[in-house]
This record gives C-alpha cells, sequence and structure tokens, in this order.
C-alpha cells in the first residue's frame, strides 16, 4: 500500500484572521517583536502552509539557533522531500557549518530544480574558493549577484577574486557613464521592458539588470564598474534605474 502524499495548505486556506497575522509580521518585526513564536504556532496549527515553516527556519537561523533551523528543515524535507526551499535552506546550513561539499550538493539540487535563490550561489562559491578553484568561484559569485543585485557583497567578491576595484553603495562613487550615455541607458531599459516576449506579453523588469547588461554591452561600457555606480545611486536593478538613478538627469537639468 502506497502512502498518502502531505497535502499543502495555500495561503487562501488559511482562516482570515491567520491570513491578518502573517501580513502583519513584517511591521511586527520592525516594531521589535519577535516572529519565531507566531511561526511556530501556525506552522504547528497549519503544518501544510510551508511558508510558515520555512520562515520560521530562516528566523532561527539568521538568530544563530542553527540547531534548531536545522531541525526545521529537515522536518519538512522529510514530509515533503522535493521542497526546493527546504533543500536550499538546508545547504545554507551546512554552509554555517563548513559542511562545504553537503552544502554544494544540495545547493545544485536547488537551482536545478528551478530555485534560483541568491543564497545558493554563495553557497556554491564558497564551496568552490575551499577547493582552490578562484576562477569559478568569482563567476558564481558574479551570478548570485546578477540574479539579485541587492546583494552587493558577492559583487564585492567576485571584485576581490579578480583583483578588480570595488567601492561599496554606501560610498561616493564617480559615474563611468555620461549623463547623455545615462540617458540613453534609460531609455533602452524602457524600450525592452515595453517589448513583448517570446509569448506576446510584455517582459518588464525581473528585478535583474538583463536589460542594462545588453546596453552595456552594445555600447562597450565596462558593466563591473556600471554596476557599482547604479547601486550607489539605488539602481539595483532595470526598473530601479529608471526610478531613482534618472533623478540624476534631473539634479542636471535643475543646475
Amino acid at each position: 500500500m502506497f502512502g498518502l502524499k502531505k497535502k499543502r495548505i495555500e495561503f487562501d486556506d488559511l482562516p482570515e484572521k491567520v491570513q491578518e497575522e502573517l501580513e502583519m509580521v513584517e511591521i511586527r518585526m520592525m516594531e521589535g517583536e519577535d516572529p519565531v513564536p507566531i511561526f511556530q504556532r501556525i506552522s504547528k496549527k497549519y503544518p501544510g502552509f510551508l511558508p510558515a515553516r520555512l520562515n520560521l527556519a530562516s528566523t532561527l537561523l539568521d538568530a544563530g539557533n542553527i540547531k534548531d533551523a536545522k531541525s526545521t528543515y529537515q522536518k519538512i524535507l522529510k514530509e515533503y522531500p522535493e521542497e526546493l526551499g527546504a533543500v536550499a535552506g538546508l545547504a545554507t546550513i551546512f554552509d554555517t557549518e563548513r559542511n562545504h561539499d553537503e552544502a554544494e550538493r544540495l545547493a545544485n539540487k536547488a537551482i536545478q530544480g528551478g530555485y534560483n535563490w541568491s543564497p545558493c550561489y554563495g553557497v556554491i562559491a564558497k564551496a568552490q574558493e575551499a577547493r582552490g578553484e578562484t576562477g569559478n568561484a568569482a563567476n558564481t559569485y558574479l551570478n548570485g549577484y546578477r540574479i539579485s543585485p541587492h546583494s552587493w557583497g558577492y559583487l564585492e567578491k567576485y571584485c576581490k577574486l579578480t583583483d578588480q576595484e570595488f567601492q561599496a553603495p554606501t560610498e561616493n562613487i564617480d559615474p563611468n557613464i555620461s549623463l547623455d550615455q545615462l540617458e540613453s541607458l534609460i531609455c533602452s531599459i524602457e524600450k525592452y521592458a515595453n517589448s513583448p516576449d517570446e509569448k506576446g506579453e510584455i517582459q518588464g523588469c525581473d528585478h535583474s539588470f538583463r536589460f542594462t547588461e545588453k546596453w552595456a554591452e552594445n555600447n562597450n561600457v565596462n558593466i563591473i564598474s556600471l554596476y557599482q555606480f547604479l547601486n550607489a545611486h539605488g539602481g539595483f536593478c532595470d526598473c530601479e534605474v529608471c526610478f531613482n538613478v534618472s533623478g540624476l538627469l534631473d539634479d542636471n537639468a535643475e543646475e
């Protein structure tokens, strides 16, 4: 006799009161409230609602409670073996424990399954560094940054491994493009973003620099320096370049 597959619960399946509580978690966290008891209670009552259990594990890990975080991820995988969020989360646990081989295996499994999460690339890059594969590690760090440019620490590690200059977004960074080029970049992003893809759907922004990278390649602009300049002015993806970095054009017009 085959075992019954564990049933998942979606957000819309939860009682309205629980939905409201989950929606308020981030606000409560900003007010200094510990979210762990909330996630624990909801996880216990609705074990099929995996986001609560995954959030519980990641919150425990952020708080330094590695043992309970690891146990939470392992329990999820015991019941839902193909839950890639737990696979990726467990990879970060093994990375913390410096078990680079197992961490890398799980991170690759998550990515290959379609869980394109930036920390997975960081886990793999650390394993490559541990083996002395500096070039591979640099490229992996860069890939982690490219899918999530807010993870600018990965860009810093790429620059360090490739002996390139790096300046944090918190610093005053001189532009490596002119204002005319910035205007051209913004126009190019808007053109790409509003054009249809292969399915005929408007492409929009996918929270990466895919359109910025196309423009840089077409205009022979150093993309690594451009990343840093854009980050320093609030541009961490294509749409943020249009919304935030474009302010430099307005400032210049007022002078």
